[in-house]
């Protein structure tokens, strides 16, 4: 049995409407991402004080990043920088894992609680993070690809002060669709991987 697009929306409204807290992930994942990027710009600050005093004064853009590069440690800035990435994107695919769990209980019963959502974001939180490195591994490789044919073109263009804007429009274009393709194939990954429990390569396969 079919149900027309107005139906769908409605049950989904009035399930919404039943369970406010399927929004508490998203407000609980917000939350602790700008409180670790604040952590993140206290270590630096506090590794590095005297950035702030000296480059206060300093209004030539050149000198003040030269200046920055004698004062922040880059390595430490690298490390601090990766760690974040890695951190935040660890909570966001919890609390996204927890959220879908919390929909699918909400879908299946007409109610759902935060305790569906830390089941749910304890068991798939991690799978749902290779997931989402091995899509982003895909799309990389992809870009890398599409890319190859026309750095040669670009270069060139550069070098002689003369830029062709052909190829570099249809580059743009290229990447522009591969993107949007990808993001619509995999859409699904993140919902197939929870709701039927798969693992990530199963996920990428079932999306």
């Amino acid at each position: 049995m079919y149900e027309d697009i107005g139906t769908l929306i409605k049950r989904g409204f009035e399930t919404w409407k039943r369970n406010l807290n399927l929004a508490v992930p998203f407000v609980l994942m917000v939350a602790i991402m700008l409180l670790v990027i604040i952590m993140a710009v206290l270590v630096l600050i506090t590794t590095s004080p005297d950035v702030l005093s000296t480059t206060s004064d300093v209004k030539d853009p050149q000198q003040l990043m030269d200046q920055l590069r004698g004062l922040i440690n880059i390595k430490l800035l690298a490390v601090v920088v990766l760690v974040g990435i890695l951190i935040l994107s660890l909570i966001a695919n919890f609390f996204i894992a927890g959220a879908i769990g919390m929909a699918k209980e909400a879908t299946e019963t007409g109610r759902t609680t935060l305790k569906d959502m830390w089941a749910s974001a304890k068991r798939h939180y991690l799978s749902l993070f290779l997931a989402e490195v091995l899509i982003q591994i895909v799309t990389i490789a992809g870009l890398i690809v599409l890319s190859l044919p026309f750095i040669s073109d670009l270069v060139a263009g550069i070098e002689s002060g003369d830029p062709k804007f052909g190829p570099l429009v249809l580059w743009i274009l290229l990447l522009i669709v591969y993107i949007l393709l990808i993001s619509i194939i995999l859409a699904i990954v993140r919902y197939a991987l929870v709701v039927d429990s798969l693992g990530p390569i199963g996920a990428i396969k079932a999306g």
